[in-house]
Parts: structure tokens; C-alpha cells; sequence
């Protein structure tokens, strides 16, 4: 009886602290949001919403966080901004903005670990599109019928 006592309010105690957790990471994105707003740079509130919910699922250790950054692994956060970005089609801009909130290398040797899965980094395509059409630019100028 007693122990039943003891588990179910751990598991309350648990329950709160999550939530406390998740509405700092959220208010401290929501900060990091209106800073970059206030530059120009346009962060998705969606976008936002994914990232604490990476952050909260993947801290390392239960731990007095003295922000969000604390009991998470920079590289895997990186990484998984990074494959976000990709799929919101965010600006560069705005990529290099939330990279720079964390510090180290984007993920370990091209992956990231999501709870108990192992993701692969997904390369910029913003960037290969941007390379493409400087070849194209070049072989262009260097076209005589295009002279």
C-alpha cells in the first residue's frame, strides 16, 4: 500500500516538473524568437514548438536547468535544427540564427541520436540550389550563344 503511495506521487512530482520544463524551453524559444523578429529573421512558431519538444525528450539528465541548453547534447540539438530547417524550407538566415544558439559541431560524423533513434544529418539543399544555379550562371556567361 505504501509503496503504491510513494509511486504515484513520484509520478506526480514527474508529471510537474515535466511540465515546468516544457513551458521554460518554450518560454525561453519564445524569447529567442522575438530577438531574432526584432533582425528580421522570421522563426515559425510550429518550428519552435518541435525543437522544445526535441529538447525535452532528449535531456540527458533530470537536472536543475538553469536554462535549455543544460542536460542536452549541443551536436544532436544542431543536427536536429538542422533537419528541421530543411523541412520548413527556412530561410539561411534564420538557420544560422538558431544553429548559433548552441555550440559545437551539427551531429556526430553526419548522425543524431532522437530518443533511442539514430537520424541521419540531412545535407542543405538550400545550398546545393544555390550552387546549381551558379553553375548554371556561369555557363551561361561562358555560352557564346547566350553573349
Amino acid at each position: 500500500m505504501i509503496k503504491k503511495r510513494l509511486n504515484k506521487k513520484s509520478m506526480k512530482k514527474t508529471i510537474k516538473n515535466s511540465d515546468e520544463t516544457r513551458k521554460s524551453i518554450i518560454k525561453e524559444l519564445k524569447n529567442h524568437q522575438i530577438a531574432a523578429l526584432s533582425r528580421g529573421i522570421l522563426l515559425p512558431s510550429p518550428l519552435c514548438s518541435e525543437i522544445a519538444s526535441f529538447i525535452e525528450r532528449n535531456s540527458i539528465v533530470e537536472i536543475k536547468k538553469r536554462n535549455m541548453m543544460d542536460g542536452i547534447c549541443p551536436h544532436c540539438c544542431k543536427a536536429h535544427i538542422k533537419n528541421l530547417a530543411e523541412a520548413y524550407s527556412l530561410a539561411p538566415k534564420a538557420t544560422e540564427h538558431l544553429l548559433s544558439l548552441f555550440e559545437g559541431e551539427i551531429g556526430h560524423e553526419g548522425y543524431y541520436l532522437d530518443e533511442n533513434t539514430l537520424c541521419k544529418v540531412m545535407p542543405l539543399i538550400q545550398n546545393k540550389f544555390r550552387n546549381f544555379a551558379e553553375e548554371i550562371k556561369n555557363e551561361d556567361c561562358a555560352n557564346p550563344a547566350f553573349a
